[in-house]
Protein backbone atom coordinates (compact mmCIF):
# COMPACT_ATOMS: atom_id res chain seq x y z
CA UNK A 1 0.00 0.00 0.00
CA UNK A 2 1.16 3.51 -0.72
CA UNK A 3 0.21 6.37 1.60
CA UNK A 4 0.48 10.14 1.34
CA UNK A 5 2.47 12.06 3.91
CA UNK A 6 -0.86 12.69 5.67
CA UNK A 7 -1.63 8.98 6.02
CA UNK A 8 -4.23 8.80 3.26
CA UNK A 9 -4.20 5.65 1.13
CA UNK A 10 -3.03 6.55 -2.38
CA UNK A 11 -2.71 3.15 -4.06
CA UNK A 12 -2.81 -0.51 -3.18
CA UNK A 13 -0.43 -2.76 -5.08
CA UNK A 14 -1.10 -6.42 -5.72
CA UNK A 15 1.61 -8.96 -6.32
CA UNK A 16 2.20 -10.37 -9.80
CA UNK A 17 0.14 -13.45 -10.66
CA UNK A 18 1.55 -16.62 -9.03
CA UNK A 19 4.07 -14.62 -6.94
CA UNK A 20 4.08 -13.21 -3.42
CA UNK A 21 5.82 -10.05 -2.27
CA UNK A 22 9.07 -10.65 -0.43
CA UNK A 23 10.70 -7.20 -0.11
CA UNK A 24 10.42 -3.73 -1.64
CA UNK A 25 13.16 -1.28 -2.55
CA UNK A 26 13.75 1.76 -4.71
CA UNK A 27 16.59 1.96 -7.21
CA UNK A 28 17.31 4.92 -9.50
CA UNK A 29 13.82 6.31 -8.93
CA UNK A 30 12.06 3.03 -9.82
CA UNK A 31 9.98 0.92 -7.50
CA UNK A 32 11.40 -2.58 -7.37
CA UNK A 33 10.08 -5.62 -5.58
CA UNK A 34 11.54 -9.05 -5.01
CA UNK A 35 8.86 -11.72 -5.29
CA UNK A 36 8.92 -15.39 -4.47
CA UNK A 37 7.24 -17.52 -7.09
CA UNK A 38 5.61 -20.89 -7.05
CA UNK A 39 7.55 -23.99 -8.08
CA UNK A 40 6.42 -23.54 -11.70
CA UNK A 41 8.31 -20.21 -11.87
CA UNK A 42 11.67 -21.64 -10.81
CA UNK A 43 14.62 -21.90 -13.14
CA UNK A 44 16.50 -25.15 -13.81
CA UNK A 45 18.44 -24.70 -10.55
CA UNK A 46 15.31 -24.29 -8.42
CA UNK A 47 15.67 -20.54 -7.84
CA UNK A 48 12.30 -18.81 -7.66
CA UNK A 49 13.02 -15.30 -6.35
CA UNK A 50 12.52 -12.75 -9.12
CA UNK A 51 13.03 -8.98 -9.40
CA UNK A 52 10.06 -7.00 -10.71
CA UNK A 53 9.99 -3.32 -11.69
CA UNK A 54 6.74 -1.33 -11.59
CA UNK A 55 5.81 0.11 -14.98
CA UNK A 56 3.76 3.24 -14.29
CA UNK A 57 2.75 3.60 -17.95
CA UNK A 58 0.95 0.24 -18.00
CA UNK A 59 0.26 0.12 -14.24
CA UNK A 60 1.73 -3.36 -13.87
CA UNK A 61 4.79 -5.26 -12.65
CA UNK A 62 7.38 -6.38 -15.20
CA UNK A 63 9.59 -9.35 -14.39
CA UNK A 64 13.22 -8.38 -15.00
CA UNK A 65 15.64 -10.96 -13.64
CA UNK A 66 16.42 -13.49 -10.97
CA UNK A 67 17.06 -11.95 -7.55
CA UNK A 68 20.31 -12.86 -5.88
Amino acid sequence: MEYSKYGKLKKEYTSPLNYSFYRFCEFENEMIVICQGEDASSDKYGRKDWKFVYNTTYDEWERKSLAY
